[in-house]
């Protein structure tokens, strides 16, 4: 029964609520002489230590934002392995509370994320956004010498046979749209190639660059869109934060592999490539 499920749902989170505000209470004092950094919404980085513990513990929706999207926070915060460690423990109870609801989707075979936030509700817990819960908190457990913020563009793409297309356009739905796109669909060639492809929204990749090494740098890229944290050496420079903007794709999509503008099955996604359609 979905019942038999809520008091570990509240246990969970309660649980989870407990180990963020132990994180945020050693955030607002034991590190209130480290640096931090977090955008103040106009492509800036101020140090608002207030705006960052917003961050973590946003859970719910934001003003401005469509119910679609979730909060996003780019920023950078100076921490010690106590820091850490209370991340740590952060991300284990979102695991904890993640996996109770993924248990609960598995013996139901259903979905539950309305049950569940229902369930929060109902105990005092209102709008929460699962999405924005489970996500976890990032860090690097070295002192870097530059991170910079940038938004990556990338897609989903998936090669589907006519067969694969059909069975897709079953699972939309029914209606006079279904039914014309299944006559577009079968007056295709049988061994037609298809696409799925979708545009996914920017989304904010950090990119790390460590202190030389044997003359050497090292690099590494972190996608997230809450404050990144590090673990600061006192005797090292503060590391440059910056934005930086995308680079400009150049490269030339090879002939065969590119798609029609206009999309073929718009109820899923679904486009062909243009050497098929000539």
């Amino acid at each position: 029964m979905l019942i038999d499920f809520v008091p570990q749902f509240i246990r969970c989170f309660t649980a989870l609520l407990q180990a963020l505000d132990a994180c945020k209470a050693h955030i607002q004092s034991d590190l209130s002489q480290l640096p931090l950094w977090v955008d103040n919404g106009a492509e800036a980085f101020v140090a608002n230590r207030d705006k960052v513990l917003f961050a973590l513990g946003n859970f719910g929706p934001t003003q401005g934002l469509s119910p679609q999207e979730t909060f996003k926070c780019p920023g950078v915060v100076a921490g010690t392995p106590q820091t850490l460690a209370l991340i740590d423990n952060v991300n284990h109870a979102k695991n904890a509370f993640k996996e109770t609801v993924h248990a609960c989707q598995k013996a139901m075979q259903q979905d539950v994320t309305k049950f569940v936030r229902d369930s929060l509700a109902h105990a005092g817990y209102p709008g929460i956004k699962l999405k924005q819960v489970f996500r976890h908190i990032l860090y690097i457990d070295y002192h870097p010498r530059r991170i910079a913020w940038t938004k990556g563009k990338h897609t989903t793409s998936k090669q589907l046979s006519k067969q694969d297309s059909e069975k897709l356009l079953d699972k939309a739905g029914q209606g006079l749209h279904i039914e014309i796109q299944k006559i577009k669909l079968n007056g295709l060639n049988p061994q037609t190639t298809l696409i799925k492809h979708r545009a996914i929204k920017p989304c904010w990749v950090v990119n790390i660059g460590s202190f030389k090494e044997n003359n050497c740098s090292a690099y590494e890229d972190i996608r997230t869109a809450l404050p990144l944290f590090y673990l600061h050496h006192q005797q090292l420079p503060h590391p440059i934060v910056c934005f930086t903007k995308p680079r400009r794709q150049s490269r030339k999509v090879r002939m065969d592999k590119q798609i029609e503008s206009v999309v073929f099955l718009p109820s899923i996604s679904v486009y062909r490539y243009k050497n098929e359609s000539s």
